[in-house]
């Protein structure tokens, strides 16, 4: 198995070691203060290698024992402290990094010509040139340029061409300096390599960056200690953690993801994220643009990295064909991508997977395909019935399983006469002002009204579109929606919702599965006659 060259890496280490206060704040400015600490990890070739016989190149996941994890952009940028809600960089070109890498590392005509080799940048010379130290700011924010360019060539756009390095890396330095996110870009060649490395092992080292691949692994593996304060957690910090497991070659890690205690974990807290990019509504994938080709991930196939629960796509994942590269067409990319939406991560996550998504996901036949897909939406998409919900993991109480409704008869509706006066009455102890109240004789109803006065009609007032109070179904649906954070960005509302009474806890549980089976973001008009018919009806709520 090849193993990469190292005497790069023990360059930057020392060069790490050795930037003074003043060149740490200029590195934190492009947002890779994080391998002051993680420089210490040694990259182990062989559980990434032992990884790769679980990667399936048509859908771009790891399979580990039927369950699919896909690196995500906004996942590798919460392990290095990077923005994740910034706009996408774009690849450079050759001619570009030809252009400009003179006057951006401050190289004269006969540097230039040590310096650059074609369409490479000899990384011995550039590190002899600028790897000194220095008082002069100028001189100092062309070395840390200089430092940065070997950051991106060793840890998270590796090429292992030895001494020699893309060219085209230089543009994007110069776009993380106005506050650009290389994550994407990261991601998609991580996912090229593995798409060759599954092909033949041998035929070339990881390209990409592995060393994040791997803390992505072993996160999502529960093969790092969780630290201390998770609050509080800083990625600097990762080289100090403990593994809780260490394989000594490939066929023993290969053994242990079979046969061993291994088990993901679907949303890692101390990550800190709040919300990542999702796919649209229109597109079952999202188109990720590496140095030279395209290439894509499904986010409707791994749905429980966001929290929610993992249901079957609108459509098929077939992997589209790979586009012709083109300048034209890496702008038109960059205006897709940060159009994409950003779905919220849920604080708690769904572990278990429905049987009809399990023979979704196994079989080839798109008949069959079909057909699941048209029970599971039939199951989750019943509106009457009382949910029950069978836990999948009695050792994880988040896990709130699989939704079971059992139907029950239709009921007539009862005539209620409207009452003589319609002044508008005070509910006691409500703060705000006087609200009309609903004209219901169901005593179940108004206890329930009275509680969504007095308790969630504060909440509401924080979305953005107004509410009308007197009609209080689309209202509910906006606060159910806003507790998954979908309609709304609110951070106290699943506080808010927890001071709620246990029957309307049961609701909000029971309508956002309702909610998640259709889609995970915006609300769908369509739903709304459905929402009324549970909340209106008094007898649906006795």
């Amino acid at each position: 198995m090849p193993i990469p060259s190292f005497s790069l890496q023990r360059v930057v280490r020392r060069w790490l070691r050795a930037i003074n206060p003043t060149e740490k704040a200029l590195l934190k400015g492009y947002h890779l203060e994080a391998f002051l600490g993680l420089q210490q990890i040694n990259i182990d070739y062989n559980f990434l290698y032992a990884a790769l016989n679980f990667w399936d190149s048509d859908h771009h996941v790891f399979v580990f024992r039927g369950n699919e994890v896909c690196p995500l952009p906004d996942e590798f940028a919460a392990i290095l402290g990077y923005p994740t809600n910034a706009t996408p960089a774009t690849p450079g070109t050759v001619e570009e990094g030809k252009t400009t890498i003179g006057a951006f590392l401050g190289l004269d005509a006969n540097m230039l010509a040590e310096i650059v080799v074609g369409d490479k940048v000899n990384l011995e010379k550039l590190v002899k040139h600028h790897f000194r130290p220095s008082k002069n700011m100028t001189e100092q924010k062309l070395n840390i340029r200089a430092l940065v360019f070997c950051l991106l060539n060793h840890y998270l756009l590796s090429n292992n061409n030895g001494e020699f390095s893309d060219i085209r890396l230089i543009p994007l330095i110069s776009q993380m300096e106005s506050c650009y996110s290389i994550m994407p870009l990261v991601v998609a060649e991580t996912l090229l390599s593995a798409d060759e490395l599954k092909k033949d092992a041998k035929s070339e080292i990881f390209k990409g960056s592995p060393l994040l691949l791997q803390i992505w692994l072993m996160e999502r593996l529960r093969l790092l200690e969780a630290p201390a304060d998770p609050k509080h957690y800083r990625p600097i910090a990762l080289g100090n953690r403990k593994y809780l497991h260490q394989g000594q070659d490939e066929a023993e890690w290969a053994s242990y993801f079979t046969h061993g205690i291994c088990s993901i974990k679907w949303v890692v807290p101390w990550w800190g994220l709040t919300n990542m990019t999702g796919g649209s509504e229109v597109l079952v994938y999202v188109s990720l643009l590496g140095l030279s080709r395209p290439v894509y991930i499904f986010p409707y196939r791994v749905m429980r990295q966001y929290g929610l629960r993992q249901t079957i796509p609108f459509s098929d994942t077939v992997p589209p064909k790979v586009a012709v590269f083109s300048q034209a067409r890496v702008q038109a990319w960059a205006k897709y991508y940060g159009g994409l939406p950003r779905w919220t991560v849920a604080t708690y996550g769904f572990v278990g997977l429905s049987e009809n998504y399990k023979l979704w996901m196994s079989s080839d036949d798109k008949a069959v395909r079909t057909k699941a897909r048209n029970e599971e939406s039939a199951e989750l998409l019943i509106p009457r019935g009382r949910a029950k919900y069978e836990s999948r993991d009695p050792a994880n109480p988040r896990d709130h399983g699989i939704k079971t409704v059992k139907a029950r008869p239709d009921r007539k509706r009862k005539e209620v006469p409207p009452r003589s006066s319609s002044r508008p009455k005070k509910v006691p102890n409500m703060k705000g002002p006087v609200v009309q109240k609903r004209n219901v004789s169901s005593r179940g109803y108004r206890r329930r009204n009275n509680v969504w006065v007095r308790k969630v009609q504060p909440l509401v007032e924080q979305v953005a579109n107004p509410i009308d109070v007197d009609n209080p179904s689309p209202t509910i649906v906006c606060a159910l929606e806003a507790e998954r954070a979908i309609a709304v960005q609110t951070e106290n509302v699943s506080e808010a919702l927890a001071s709620l009474d246990v029957s309307v806890k049961e609701a909000v549980l029971m309508e956002i599965d309702i909610g998640a089976a259709q889609k995970p973001v915006g609300v769908d008009p369509a739903n709304v006659a459905l929402y009324k018919t549970l909340f209106d009806d008094p007898e649906e709520l006795e």
